[in-house]
This record gives structure tokens, sequence and C-alpha cells, in this order.
């Protein structure tokens, strides 16, 4: 997982959003790992080949069905699709973990 939050840092690195940010800040594996990766969600994962597809429903009177599935954090979605990074695929496909069919 670090390899590919380094990799995501690299497709970030010098946009407006994270000028001030650092790889380490994004390390969400102690919560993202035992949700996602031990319980081989792979297709439902952000870094799956399905990317956010399946769970992604923007909405920003709501929260991000993203990040309450992968990490259990109740963070507002930001509402149209053109405006989330995940749901336009910045992940998607990035894990070249195992996929299973559930």
């Amino acid at each position: 997982m670090p390899e590919i939050i380094r990799d995501i840092y690299k497709q970030l690195k010098g946009s407006e959003e994270i000028s001030d940010f650092y790889p380490e800040q994004f390390d969400i594996t102690f919560d993202f790992v035992p949700r996602m990766c031990t319980k081989k969600l792979c297709n439902v994962c952000p870094f799956g080949q399905n990317g956010v597809e399946l769970v992604c429903i923007p909405s920003e009177d709501k929260y991000c069905p993203v990040a309450l599935l992968s990490c259990g954090y109740t963070a507002k979605c930001v509402g149209e699709k053109g405006n989330c990074i995940l749901s336009e695929g910045i992940g998607k496909g990035i894990c070249k973990g195992r996929v299973e069919k559930r």
C-alpha cells in the first residue's frame, strides 16, 4: 500500500490542492488495509480495477460512501463528479493485488 500512496502523490504533485502536502499525510493504511485488503474487497476498492465506480454516488449533502466504506471516515462529499479526484479515477487500477470475485 505505501507504493500506491506514493504513486497517487506523484500524480497529484504540482496541483494547487496538494502543494503543501507530503506523502505521509496520505498514509491511511492503518484504517484502509484492515477494512479493504485484509477482507479482500478488491471489487469495491478505489485502487482496484473498477476504481470507485461501484460505490461512488456524488451528492454534496451526504457523506462520501468511498471514504466511509474504505476507511470508516465520515467526510462530506464534494458533490459533482468533476470535483472529486477519486471519482475521476486517480487511483483506479493502481493496485496489483489479487482481485477476487465475491
